[in-house]
């Protein structure tokens, strides 16, 4: 299934990265946003369930995220945030991202949190089940809130006369 999405990835040139992102609209991106908010969902369901907030260890084996990974690349099948470049280079520096929650994610520029999101996505082709444990462990849903974030700032410095960047 993963090998077929693979044949439809819009990758977009990096060097066309920033034009691409200056022009990105809210529409092309509210599959994915909505994803993620469905995500946070199950999270915050477990949790209230247990009544406690579980390790990412315990709590994978409550929650219920069957199909997420292959909605959530069908979400960014056309979205332009796939970049391209050298990601097999990368895949030994996203190692060092794993572990960031949010609150690191969001210090990165839209460039690198799609960098990020590229390896990801094209790792998925060689070893099939990565989105999935990335999503158990919050990692993927912290990187489009991430996104999310550097997307809404985009609006807002571009709203506001401020130079983007």
């Amino acid at each position: 299934m993963f090998n077929d999405w693979m044949m439809d990835i819009s990758l977009t040139p990096i060097e066309k990265f920033p034009g691409m992102w200056q022009s990105l609209d809210a529409d092309t991106l509210l599959p994915l946003f909505s994803l993620a908010d469905e995500i946070e969902k199950e999270y915050q369901w477990v949790d209230k369930c247990v009544g406690r907030v579980l390790t990412p260890k315990n709590a994978q084996t409550y929650y219920n995220l069957e199909g997420f990974d292959s909605r959530f690349l069908n979400c960014i099948r056309l979205t332009g945030l796939c970049v391209g470049f050298d990601w097999e280079e990368w895949k030994e520096e996203l190692k060092d991202f794993k572990n960031n929650r949010y609150e690191d994610l969001i210090l990165l520029n839209s460039l690198t949190l799609c960098k990020i999101l590229t390896v990801l996505i094209m790792s998925e082709k060689e070893t099939p089940g990565g989105i999935s444990m990335r999503l158990q462990d919050k990692f993927l849903y912290a990187l489009i809130k991430a996104i999310r974030h550097q997307f809404d700032n985009k609006l807002t410095y571009s709203n506001s006369g401020r130079p983007m960047c």
